[in-house]
């Protein structure tokens, strides 16, 4: 039996109801697998040097760590791992930021869940989605 690969996404963003509706949407498409979840940016780059996911999905705005960050760490140490931002801000200046820190993607949290799960597949496809 041939089965289909699974996108290993983590998740990170500092409002466990966002990361929890994240975590059902993604659920329901079975190409995507959420490994791990974080409330901060120093918890999320720790998650992906120990499971070393496809994709993450990142909050730009979280204690302990940005997302901005998180970013530029994840990208040196696990250049394998391809990082979306999703934020509630739609600033160029932010967007700049996270493309600088080796963002592949950037989307805002009030995006349709299509979206969402499209931007990830793009991503990890190795194509941009902005």
């Amino acid at each position: 039996m041939v089965t289909e690969q699974q996108i290993k996404v983590v998740i990170a963003d500092d409002q466990d109801i966002y990361r929890d509706g994240l975590q059902m949407l993604l659920s329901k498409d079975k190409g995507i697998k959420v490994i791990a979840e974080a409330s901060n940016g120093r918890r999320l780059a720790d998650l992906v040097k120990q499971f070393r996911p496809d994709v993450v999905l990142t909050d730009l705005v979280m204690p302990e760590m940005d997302g901005i960050h998180a970013i530029s760490e994840i990208t040196s140490s696990v250049p394998t791992t391809r990082c979306i931002a999703i934020t509630t801000y739609d600033s160029d200046q932010l967007i700049i930021e996270a493309l600088e820190a080796g963002a592949m993607g950037y989307i805002v949290k009030n995006a349709q869940k299509g979206e969402i799960i499209e931007t990830i597949k793009t991503v990890y496809e190795g194509h941009p989605y902005y």
